[in-house]
């Protein structure tokens, strides 16, 4: 059985010129998977890359990369290594 499950794109960036180097601080895209909200997809990205701003640029719902099974095996394998 395959549940829902949505995959996030989002730009992680610190904000504006770098007063030091005077560089622009580009964009960088982090994508994050099988997160029901957005609020909590972000927290996933800022935990993968901390930046000061992210930014949501697209979310689908996707049954058909196999996350969810591999996500269900690991789990099985878990409770067959703890019992």
């Amino acid at each position: 059985m395959i549940e829902r499950h949505f995959h996030w794109r989002l730009w992680a960036y610190n904000g504006g010129i770098d007063p030091v180097t005077k560089n622009v601080n580009f964009p960088v895209t982090i994508d994050v998977i099988g997160y029901e909200s957005e609020a909590d997809a972000t927290i996933a990205a800022q935990a993968i890359l901390p930046r000061e701003h992210y930014v949501l640029q697209s979310v689908w719902e996707c049954g058909s990369c196999g996350y969810q099974n591999r996500a269900a095996d690991m789990m099985d394998q878990l409770v067959k290594a703890t019992t």
